[in-house]
């Protein structure tokens, strides 16, 4: 999402290129496995992206020189917001507590199947795309969000086909 933030404006990389940075150190430090963001970093770094897109918007909105959306901000949520809804649902459905962490997200299936950066690619790649296709194509936003639904949908199929074939 910063990387495509970071195409669309790059007036504002004084914003984005910090946090980029602290982003690739934290990573390297992660395959070495000498260091954890933790749920108080991936909060706050989700929690300063959100305010950043909502920032972008109403600047877009104030100058009458909209280049993002609220389909383009929908859209760029919606493959981790899936991902929340699909997991929420599941436990609600099998009387677990939704709001209890566990490892039963998107990412917990594909690091379980590839190592850290294979995850890291295909989930990046994965997303990116339906929000690049929402940007060029403005007026296709339902079409951009089916997309966006089946590369999610497929995957999941991916990611947990070798658990289903283990049950």
């Amino acid at each position: 999402m910063l990387v495509f933030l970071f195409i669309i404006f790059p007036e504002n990389q004084a914003i984005i290129i910090p946090l980029i940075i602290f982003l690739i150190l934290n990573s390297l430090f992660i395959f070495n496995s000498s260091y954890f963001l933790g749920d108080s970093g991936s909060i706050g770094i989700s929690t300063f992206l959100g305010m950043y897109v909502i920032y972008i918007y109403n600047i877009n909105l104030s100058d009458n020189n909209i280049l993002l959306h609220a389909e383009d901000i929908f859209i760029l949520m919606a493959f981790p917001g899936l991902d929340m809804i699909r997991v929420f649902i599941s436990r609600i459905l099998n009387k677990e507590n939704p709001f209890k962490g566990g490892r039963n997200h998107l990412h917990h299936y594909l690091i379980n199947k590839h190592k850290l950066n294979i995850t890291l690619l295909l989930y990046i790649a994965f997303a990116f795309f339906p929000s690049f296709s929402n940007f060029i194509l403005k007026n296709y936003a339902s079409w951009n969000f089916l997309i966006c639904l089946i590369l999610y949908i497929s995957l999941l199929k991916y990611a947990t086909h070798d658990k289903i074939n283990k049950v």
